[in-house]
């Protein structure tokens, strides 16, 4: 392979830490970039890169049941290149458009903690038989770094050029929730990935699930302080998931069980999930034609302006809660949070105002 990629978005390597790190060697040593990896595979080692699948000759796709957008890219983004696919669901690694959606040249039916390991010692035979490959694999190291770089530098930009921005920029919240995160914290995330956040150990991020839905978000950070109660846990939700989570019974339960973890509303007066489906899916229909897509999509009452005060919600249970409206005071606000949360052992609850989606 001259442009192979490795796929683990949405699965369930990260699970467990061996996999992830017998994945890490592997992709070190064949200087392979690992895409789709947060909670799977480090997200600042050089090698967490996304590579355009419609350019890589080799898509190795590990434990993860949907492993690009059939919408965007097809079912078969290159006909050209070779598919694997590893996984321990027998029914997932038998090749579109029998069992499973997705295509397979080789399909590999085991467990990625295990098997990973022997492909690295099969590929160490391999490259023992012709040392020169190492040159070229030291060469592709350093692309796929430059790219991985480039797109962190590419972040943390979009986060600057957003950050005086009012109404806040999720840009900029995202930037700075990314700033407090350290190896000690799990993040559970309902609104898609903080770039430039740094998750490097497995089991410190989670996201939506297969089986789950808008609402998650509380009970699994309430879950996740139960399990790992050393663990600082953030939040971070959109307003309509956050309402979709019973809230009052979450803080109630946070209070009652003494589970303090911090949530981050990333407020922006919309049901976003439902409005962007609706004009994506029907970009020339009568409600996109006639204006009329906010339409029981609005979270606010009357105008944009009034929305509800998210923070006041948890203080009935005793907790923390803060609205920020200017963006010079998401980071002193997320760190004023934060310490009540790890020196006060107190649940709290940030109501960040953020852009409506066009």
């Amino acid at each position: 392979a001259v442009n192979p990629v490795i796929l683990v978005g949405g699965g369930t390597l990260g699970r467990n830490p061996t996999a992830v790190y017998n994945l890490i060697r592997l992709a070190e040593f064949l200087a392979i970039p690992v895409s789709g990896g947060t909670g799977h595979f480090p997200t600042d080692h050089p090698l967490s890169a996304s590579i355009p699948l419609r350019d890589a000759d080799v898509i190795f796709a590990i434990d993860t049941p949907n492993p690009w957008s059939t919408s965007s890219l097809g079912v078969i983004p290159n006909p050209n290149a070779k598919y694997i696919y590893l996984d321990a669901e027998p029914l997932y690694v038998h090749p579109y458009p029998f069992a499973h959606h997705y295509p397979a040249d080789v399909m590999i039916i085991g467990d990625s903690a295990t098997t990973l390991p022997d492909i690295y010692w099969y590929a160490a035979q391999l490259v023992s038989i012709d040392p020169s490959k190492l040159r070229a694999y030291a060469e592709r190291f350093e692309r796929i770094k430059a790219i991985h770089n480039t797109a962190i530098q590419a972040g943390i930009d979009a986060a600057m050029r957003v950050r005086n921005d009012k109404p806040i920029d999720g840009a900029w919240l995202g930037y700075n929730v990314g700033r407090i995160i350290d190896d000690d914290t799990i993040v559970i995330n309902e609104l898609g990935r903080y770039s430039p956040a740094t998750i490097r150990k497995p089991k410190s991020y989670f996201s939506t699930a297969p089986s789950a839905c808008l609402g998650l978000g509380l009970g699994a950070a309430l879950g996740a302080k139960l399990a790992a109660p050393d663990k600082t846990v953030i939040l971070t939700v959109g307003d309509g998931s956050y309402m979709y989570g019973i809230p009052t019974v979450a803080h109630f339960t946070s209070r009652k069980y003494g589970l303090p973890f911090l949530t981050v509303i990333h407020n922006n007066a919309c049901w976003n999930a439902v409005k962007s489906q609706l004009t994506q899916e029907y970009s020339s229909g009568y409600a996109v034609k006639n204006k009329l897509a906010d339409i029981g999509n609005d979270l606010y009452f009357g105008d944009e302006s009034a929305r509800p005060r998210y923070e006041k919600v948890v203080e009935v249970a005793g907790g923390y809660g803060e609205m920020v409206e200017d963006p010079a005071e998401v980071q002193p606000a997320l760190q004023r949070a934060l310490s009540i949360v790890k020196e006060k052992r107190t649940q709290a609850v940030l109501n960040v105002i953020c852009k409506k989606p066009a």
